[in-house]
């Protein structure tokens, strides 16, 4: 059919205002969704800030095997360390209300606010029959989120009563979404070391004024993170005995804070048509590219990195690629959350990987062209995942352990006997850790990274 030339303009005309409309309609194109929208990710407690007040209870172990302790005399590191501690608690907590208890298989409240140095009294120790076995689970069940309990004891376990004590942190500890540090101390003894293996043999033990021979001692402590945290920082400040390399503080959370693009800089880029930058992304905030169709995407970006003080280091070096979980938001203009699609295939898991660098996390990601194939906006949520061997604990959780070679030579050679040492403690650790782990899952947060093609 052929045009009119009186025709001809009013076609032009419908022709630019349709292309008009469709210009109009990409020039005000809204953004993708926050993160916590696109992925419905669930917010995890706070473990941060330290409690305003504090109720804490102190368990002071009174059973035979400690008296040695008291018998090597007033300047005993185990009598000056409790006098830290309380002095600790009380600076941290300058409104704090501290209880003391003796226990063995039950426990005693100490009345006074100073009932500690009852624990320099041999006679604290040979309290009847209700002080001749550790049960250190009885103290465990008294946890909660509202009060910071403290054990000390010297954790001589049989692994019959590991056994025990793992499951009362999986039942009483996990439940409450609560930290187990360990603190570790050594000092002067002079007394029986008991319940050495399975046949419960007994050594005597003198450390003769030797730093090497002094006898180890251990605060368990459970309440919140931040809590244990503080603690920690008060005796690191006000006590000469306390070593911070014999601290280790097991908690939900690996980092006090998740890694965030908002604490974060883009160093190097390649591909990218429009500066990153970070868009309104939530509580996380998503770094935002524009890249171009046919070109691979690189970029490198530092991020703050905030451990939790005295927690397993992750050894990054280690480390699995993170995970990505890519969706495609692909409607321009009508922006639901039924426009959202998982892409399958996104890049490959090796396309990021996280390194540590100095006291930063570096994010580094390589998106190549070919992976993102329609037009939109692709949303990686990016989470990586933490195994048992992605950590090293303390060597003190190694280095203070009897093995059960060593046991099998002191049955033989009862003269070998070596007191500076502490049967299962890393097997204590090791499975405090492992349930932990399975427990909390922690990560060092999830990472948002948006492309637009």
């Amino acid at each position: 059919m052929l045009t009119t030339d009186r025709e001809r303009p009013c076609k032009m005309l419908v022709a630019g205002l349709l292309a008009a409309m469709v210009m109009g309609f990409a020039g005000c194109q809204k953004p993708a969704p926050a993160p916590e929208v696109l992925f419905k990710a669930a917010a995890r407690p706070a473990d941060y800030p330290p409690s305003p007040a504090l109720a804490a209870r102190v368990y002071l172990d009174a059973t035979a095997s400690m008296d040695g302790f008291a018998r090597a005399g007033a300047e005993s590191q185990y009598v000056q360390y409790l006098g830290d501690l309380d002095l600790a608690l009380k600076r941290a907590w300058s409104n704090s209300n501290v209880e003391y208890y003796r226990f063995g298989s039950v426990a005693e409240r100490l009345p006074g606010t100073s009932a500690y140095r009852a624990a320099g009294d041999v006679d604290f120790y040979h309290g009847g029959a209700n002080f001749l076995e550790t049960r250190i689970d009885r103290a465990i069940d008294e946890a909660s989120p509202s009060v910071l309990t403290l054990v000390v004891t010297d954790l001589y376990q049989e692994d019959a009563d590991v056994s025990a004590l793992l499951q009362h942190i999986t039942t009483r500890v996990t439940a409450h979404r609560l930290a187990l540090a360990v603190l570790g101390v050594k000092a002067e003894f002079n007394g029986t070391v008991y319940d050495v293996g399975y046949s419960h043999m007994k050594f005597p033990w003198n450390s003769q004024g030797d730093a090497k021979r002094r006898h180890p001692f251990y605060t368990v402590m459970v309440g919140r993170t931040a809590d244990i945290v503080r603690l920690a920082d008060q005796l690191k400040a006000v006590s000469q005995i306390v070593r911070m390399e014999n601290l280790v503080i097991m908690a939900p959370t690996v980092v006090s804070s998740p890694l965030d693009w908002r604490a974060a800089e883009v160093t190097r880029q390649i591909g990218i048509g429009q500066d990153a930058r970070v868009v309104d992304g939530g509580k996380r905030g998503a770094l935002a590219f524009l890249t171009n169709r046919n070109t691979d995407l690189e970029f490198d970006a530092s991020f703050s990195y905030n451990p939790v003080p005295y927690a397993p280091a992750i050894r990054f070096s280690k480390l699995h690629p993170p995970s990505a979980l890519v969706r495609l938001w692909s409607r321009p203009n009508f922006w639901t959350a039924a426009a959202s699609r998982d892409v399958a295939p996104g890049p490959k898991p090796e396309a990021f990987r996280l390194e540590k660098d100095g006291e930063k996390v570096t994010l580094r990601g390589r998106i190549p062209a070919k992976s993102l194939p329609s037009a939109g906006t692709y949303a990686f949520a990016l989470n990586q995942e933490l195994n048992f061997d992605d950590y090293e604990l303390p060597a003190f959780c190694t280095a203070w352990t009897l093995t059960n070679a060593d046991i099998a030579l002191y049955a033989q050679k009862p003269e070998a006997f070596d007191g500076s040492r502490t049967q299962n403690l890393s097997q204590f650790v090791n499975g405090v850790w492992t349930i932990m782990l399975h427990e909390y899952q922690p990560t060092l947060g999830t990472i948002y990274v948006y492309v637009r093609r």
